[in-house]
């Protein structure tokens, strides 16, 4: 049995401080206001916006593996197709977080490519992989042994679809929203 130390209190305080400075942030943000709802980055818009700043970041970081990452030489059209979704998906990303800072009226459209891309992306690799081993590579590979190999990745993407869709229905019923991207610059 070890002892509890100041290494263990820091462990659990420094992911709640994490998670709980934007949530104070976006709240006293949100209080300042009054009971009067004003356009801007407050209360979940606040949180929403930070999480498309994270996503960006993680969109960027994901590319940069795979560029960094030395490709397969024995299937390199594998890392392509791998590069070229990941290549979409920072682009979208980037793109609506560029229209989110505008606050134009575009960003919804931006958001929604953004979204559709992010979860489109492992289907499509799976599926194309698959095909691209069969007929280019003429590898024997079935749709299970190719979702088998990805495993890990499909409990992400299923975590990652719960998340996409609590933010699409906020992003499409918020006042605040609506309120906030306006600008058609």
């Amino acid at each position: 049995m070890g002892s509890f130390s100041i290494w263990h209190l820091l462990s659990a305080l420094i992911p709640l401080c994490i998670m709980g400075v934007p949530i104070y942030l976006a709240v006293s943000r949100a209080r300042a206001e009054k009971g009067v709802m004003t356009p801007g980055f407050k209360g979940w818009l606040f949180i929403f916006a930070m999480t498309l700043w994270v996503s960006l970041l993680r969109a960027l970081i994901m590319l940069l593996m795979i560029v960094l990452q030395p490709t397969d030489t024995q299937f390199p059209l594998l890392g392509q197709v791998d590069l070229a979704l990941q290549l979409a998906i920072t682009a979208s990303a980037a793109w609506a977080v560029l229209l989110m800072v505008k606050r134009s009226a575009g960003f919804m459209r931006a958001f929604t490519v953004a979204v559709g891309l992010s979860i489109l992306a492992l289907p499509v690799s799976v599926v194309v992989s698959v095909l691209l081993m069969n007929t280019v590579y003429g590898v024997p590979l079935t749709m299970m042994q190719a979702i088998g190999h990805v495993s890990f990745e499909i409990a992400q993407w299923i975590g990652g679809l719960v998340s996409i869709g609590a933010w699409v229905w906020y992003a499409r019923t918020s006042r605040r929203v609506a309120m906030t991207f306006t600008q058609h610059r």
